[in-house]
């Protein structure tokens, strides 16, 4: 897909599963259309607006501020912060061909608030 390309999904009427607690056809939905926006504010305030009625991937930054003061109306669904963070050393160039410098910055960072600026304020506990 290419930014503002859209996608509709058409419910094919010849699909043959029924709901066995209803008896209601299956799927649900008679569509799905899908707007690809890129911009995260662009998509946010859409969401906001009621243009749509759900968005993937929000910005790590408007998820954090939802967790803390949730929009009414919205629902906000985050997992835990998933990823790997690191700090890369040239060990081949002073000062860090040093073990001991080394480990001297690694002793003297907070890890759990590099992680935590890493994830918009999100603890690694939630």
């Amino acid at each position: 897909m290419v930014p503002n390309e859209t996608l509709e999904l058409i419910r094919f009427n010849q699909f043959w599963e029924k709901d066995d607690k209803t008896g209601d056809r299956l799927p649900y939905l008679d569509s799905i259309y899908e707007k690809k926006i890129v911009d995260n504010t662009v998509r946010w305030t859409a969401l906001r607006a009621g243009d749509l009625d759900y968005i993937n991937q929000p910005p790590n930054s408007i998820v954090a501020r939802e967790l803390e003061k949730p929009t009414p109306g919205i629902v906000t669904v985050s997992n835990k912060p998933l990823g790997f963070q690191s700090i890369w050393f040239n060990v081949k160039k002073p000062p860090f061909d040093n073990k001991k410098v080394r480990q001297a910055v690694a002793y003297a960072m907070d890890k759990k608030e590099v992680v935590k600026g890493a994830h918009w304020g999100w603890r690694s506990e939630q």
